[in-house]
């Protein structure tokens, strides 16, 4: 059961399955998604990943809407008087930290409890072992301003790297280059809260070749791979990632979030590195070819 003292949150980018939510204890705000005529959807709530693949498959191209401080207060107002550690996507992807900073404003200035909000500088399952490992001191005893130091040092060493198949999504979300070629197949990393380009490939094979030798140095504490609706080809990937410490290699689902601008076909590895393990900027993984 989790410390009366404090109540964790992230986002539903993070790719926590239920199990592990109901598990730990922690709350998901959901993103929001916008499809068609203006439909606007909850990530995880009101549509699912497999729901959003198929109306890609239809024609659609969906794209994510940012959440506004009233509906992350309102998701905060829910625990009472608990104090909140809300760990989110990187504030340079994503409006969620800014907007939370709002409502966390808003809360102060009603006499309540501030919560503390973390600027995790990542996303996906990268954040998601950010958030677990936050459920996992709070359940410890420790204070949310130790909790707080841990995270600043432990999201130092967080990695997030996504191969895709085809730029079509995350283009059309305005996150792209005009101009740059549809058939190209590129490798991006996320790096100091924004995602910068690795590599442009020409061929699927030849892009997850890329990716596999760029990871091998390194060295992970967790690490899970990422997919959309490609869970036979992440399964093979998986077999020629750097086994972690734990000797798991987790296989996760990504939500519709990141599904919305990755597509349907993405492979990604996002996990937590050792102290000991390299850590690459975006340009010196470039340099690094298969």
């Amino acid at each position: 059961m989790a410390s009366p003292e404090n109540s964790i949150f992230t986002d539903s980018s993070a790719d926590l399955d239920r199990e592990t939510v109901k598990t730990w204890n922690i709350n998901v705000v959901p993103l929001a998604i916008t499809i068609g005529n203006n439909e606007s959807f909850l990530d995880g709530e009101t549509i699912s990943t497999q729901e959003v693949v198929e109306r890609m498959n239809g024609g659609d191209i969906p794209k994510t809407a940012a959440l506004g401080d009233g509906v992350i207060k309102e998701r905060f107002d829910r625990v009472d008087d608990r104090q909140i550690i809300a760990v989110f996507i990187s504030s340079g992807i994503s409006a969620v930290v800014n907007n939370a900073t709002m409502a966390a404003d808003e809360m102060e200035k009603e006499g309540k409890l501030r919560p503390a909000i973390i600027d995790s500088r990542t996303t996906s399952m990268a954040l998601g072992f950010l958030t677990t490992k936050v459920a996992e001191l709070n359940l410890q005893g420790m204070s949310a301003i130790d909790i707080q130091k841990y995270v600043e040092d432990m999201k130092k060493r967080t990695f997030a790297m996504v191969a895709l198949p085809t730029i079509k999504y995350v283009a059309a979300g305005g996150r792209w280059l005009a101009g740059t070629l549809l058939q190209i197949k590129p490798i991006l990393m996320v790096h100091s809260g924004k995602i910068e380009e690795v590599a442009k490939v020409r061929t699927w094979e030849n892009t997850k070749e890329r990716f596999l030798k760029i990871i091998q140095p390194m060295e992970f504490e967790q690490v899970a791979v990422m997919f959309s609706n490609n869970y036979t080809e992440a399964e093979e990937f998986k077999a020629r990632v750097p086994a972690p410490r734990s000797n798991e290699v987790l296989v996760r689902q990504m939500g519709s979030t990141i599904t919305t601008h990755a597509g349907k076909q993405v492979l990604a590895v996002c996990g937590i590195l050792t102290s000991q393990s390299p850590v690459l900027t975006p340009a010196e993984a470039a340099k690094i070819k298969y």
